[in-house]
């Protein structure tokens, strides 16, 4: 673990992997990440859950990778383990998800967002991990008032909620991985299926 507001990124650093943050990122720390990127050609796997708290690092993603990370909880209709926040995605084939499809193994996400990219010239992206068609995203997540589909506010599914963004750009070689759920890789649920 590193604080970059204190801390270089190892020289020998290739992957930066941010999971869960409570709070946002200051613009020292930014700094550190825009450069691990552009000048480093670094990777990142970000998993981030539901939250408005982290405006600069979304920006950051929005800016460097095209990304979007909404503001809201999906919604599973299947209610998975009587939850209706409880989703199990669709993966789509890809040589990250290819070994999990093979095995026919699940993954589940816990109060997860969904992902929105996007389209630029210089980004090159993959969806690695969606909803169910009727599935939805509850966006008033302030004034949630059960799991029912709001017309006109809600998000109807398919939803992304992992993508793979890759530069073509100056930066050419340098990818991200961001989930819309930092449980996934959380330690109270890596082992459930697919996610270990």
């Amino acid at each position: 673990e590193t604080s970059l507001l204190t801390e270089q990124i190892a020289s020998n650093a290739s992957i930066i992997v941010i999971a869960g943050p409570k709070q946002d990122y200051a613009d020292v720390e930014l700094d550190k990440l825009r450069d691990f990127a552009g000048t480093k050609k670094g990777h990142f796997l970000i998993a981030l859950d539901p939250s408005k708290n982290l405006p600069k690092l979304y920006d950051f993603l929005f800016k460097e990778y095209g990304v979007s990370v909404n503001y809201d909880i999906v919604v599973d209709p299947r209610g998975i383990s009587q939850n209706y926040w409880t989703v199990c995605p669709d993966l789509i084939q890809h040589e990250i998800t290819k070994p999990i499809i093979e095995k026919k193994m699940i993954g589940l996400m816990f109060h997860c967002c969904s992902l929105t990219r996007d389209t630029r010239a210089e980004l090159d992206h993959k969806v690695l991990m969606k909803t169910i068609p009727q599935s939805w995203a509850k966006r008033d997540v302030d004034n949630l008032d059960g799991v029912q589909f709001d017309k006109g506010i809600d998000a109807q599914g398919p939803l992304e909620l992992a993508v793979i963004a890759q530069k073509s750009d100056v930066a050419s070689g340098s990818k991200a991985v961001i989930i819309g759920d930092a449980d996934i890789v959380g330690n109270t649920y890596i082992a459930v299926g697919a996610n270990r």
